[in-house]
Protein backbone atom coordinates (compact mmCIF):
# COMPACT_ATOMS: atom_id res chain seq x y z
CA UNK A 1 0.00 0.00 0.00
CA UNK A 2 1.13 3.35 -0.71
CA UNK A 3 -0.49 6.26 1.28
CA UNK A 4 -0.66 9.44 -1.26
CA UNK A 5 -0.92 13.40 -0.64
CA UNK A 6 -2.25 15.57 -3.27
CA UNK A 7 0.31 18.67 -3.53
CA UNK A 8 0.33 21.37 -5.50
CA UNK A 9 3.60 22.83 -7.03
CA UNK A 10 5.10 25.52 -6.09
CA UNK A 11 5.44 26.83 -9.63
CA UNK A 12 1.76 28.43 -10.87
CA UNK A 13 2.92 29.17 -14.66
CA UNK A 14 2.39 25.16 -15.05
CA UNK A 15 -1.01 24.43 -15.92
CA UNK A 16 -3.08 22.27 -17.93
CA UNK A 17 -5.42 23.01 -21.29
CA UNK A 18 -7.76 24.90 -19.31
CA UNK A 19 -5.47 26.90 -17.54
CA UNK A 20 -5.91 25.06 -14.29
CA UNK A 21 -2.45 24.54 -11.83
CA UNK A 22 -1.47 20.86 -12.62
CA UNK A 23 -1.50 18.90 -9.54
CA UNK A 24 -0.34 15.43 -8.58
CA UNK A 25 0.15 12.42 -5.52
CA UNK A 26 2.99 12.30 -4.00
CA UNK A 27 3.98 8.75 -2.14
CA UNK A 28 4.43 9.79 1.51
CA UNK A 29 4.36 6.14 3.16
CA UNK A 30 4.71 2.75 2.13
CA UNK A 31 3.27 -0.18 4.40
CA UNK A 32 1.27 -3.49 4.23
CA UNK A 33 -2.34 -3.24 4.61
CA UNK A 34 -5.53 -5.67 4.77
CA UNK A 35 -8.22 -4.73 2.69
CA UNK A 36 -11.41 -6.44 3.43
CA UNK A 37 -15.13 -5.47 2.20
CA UNK A 38 -17.27 -4.34 4.46
CA UNK A 39 -19.75 -7.05 6.43
CA UNK A 40 -23.42 -6.93 6.49
CA UNK A 41 -24.24 -4.50 9.35
CA UNK A 42 -21.12 -2.50 8.71
CA UNK A 43 -22.08 -2.03 4.83
CA UNK A 44 -25.77 -1.16 6.19
CA UNK A 45 -24.28 1.63 8.80
CA UNK A 46 -21.59 3.03 5.89
CA UNK A 47 -24.38 3.60 3.28
CA UNK A 48 -26.32 5.72 5.66
CA UNK A 49 -23.52 7.80 6.09
CA UNK A 50 -21.37 7.90 1.86
CA UNK A 51 -23.22 5.36 -0.34
CA UNK A 52 -19.51 4.58 -2.01
CA UNK A 53 -17.78 3.54 1.53
CA UNK A 54 -17.51 -0.79 0.85
CA UNK A 55 -13.90 -1.56 1.90
CA UNK A 56 -12.08 -1.41 5.13
CA UNK A 57 -8.21 -0.79 5.08
CA UNK A 58 -6.29 -1.81 8.07
CA UNK A 59 -2.62 -1.02 8.42
CA UNK A 60 -0.31 -0.42 10.51
CA UNK A 61 0.10 3.46 12.72
CA UNK A 62 3.33 4.70 10.70
CA UNK A 63 4.38 7.00 13.00
CA UNK A 64 3.74 10.53 14.19
CA UNK A 65 5.11 12.16 10.86
CA UNK A 66 2.71 10.68 8.95
CA UNK A 67 -0.35 12.08 9.32
CA UNK A 68 -3.31 10.22 7.89
CA UNK A 69 -6.44 12.46 6.69
CA UNK A 70 -9.75 11.74 4.45
CA UNK A 71 -8.00 14.43 2.22
CA UNK A 72 -5.29 11.41 1.60
CA UNK A 73 -5.30 8.50 -1.44
CA UNK A 74 -4.32 4.86 -0.59
CA UNK A 75 -2.92 3.25 -4.06
CA UNK A 76 -3.01 -0.58 -3.30
CA UNK A 77 -1.84 -3.23 -6.10
CA UNK A 78 -2.28 -6.60 -5.87
CA UNK A 79 1.05 -8.97 -5.57
CA UNK A 80 -0.33 -11.31 -8.06
CA UNK A 81 -2.09 -9.39 -11.03
CA UNK A 82 0.22 -6.27 -10.32
CA UNK A 83 -3.31 -4.29 -10.71
CA UNK A 84 -3.22 -0.79 -8.80
CA UNK A 85 -6.10 0.23 -7.43
CA UNK A 86 -6.71 3.67 -6.12
CA UNK A 87 -9.00 4.04 -3.06
CA UNK A 88 -10.20 7.16 -1.10
CA UNK A 89 -10.46 7.31 2.78
CA UNK A 90 -13.91 8.36 3.94
CA UNK A 91 -13.42 7.57 7.81
CA UNK A 92 -9.87 7.08 9.91
CA UNK A 93 -10.08 4.75 12.72
CA UNK A 94 -7.15 4.48 15.36
CA UNK A 95 -8.40 1.45 16.93
CA UNK A 96 -8.12 1.00 20.74
CA UNK A 97 -6.75 5.23 20.70
CA UNK A 98 -3.19 3.04 21.17
CA UNK A 99 -1.51 4.23 18.19
CA UNK A 100 -1.06 0.82 16.86
CA UNK A 101 -2.96 0.17 14.03
CA UNK A 102 -5.57 1.79 11.87
CA UNK A 103 -9.05 0.82 10.65
CA UNK A 104 -10.22 3.00 7.23
CA UNK A 105 -13.52 3.05 5.63
CA UNK A 106 -12.15 3.75 1.91
CA UNK A 107 -14.28 3.45 -1.46
CA UNK A 108 -13.00 2.79 -4.58
CA UNK A 109 -11.60 6.08 -7.02
CA UNK A 110 -12.74 4.55 -10.93
CA UNK A 111 -9.45 5.75 -12.65
CA UNK A 112 -10.07 7.24 -16.28
CA UNK A 113 -9.09 5.07 -19.43
CA UNK A 114 -7.33 7.12 -22.03
CA UNK A 115 -8.06 5.97 -25.20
Amino acid sequence: MALQSLMVPPNPEVMDSFGQPIKTWTTIATCWCEVEPLSGNELVAAKQVKAQAHLIVKFRWLGSSVIVTPENQILITNPFTAVPRTLGIFEIRNIYERFRYYACTAYEIQQSVMV
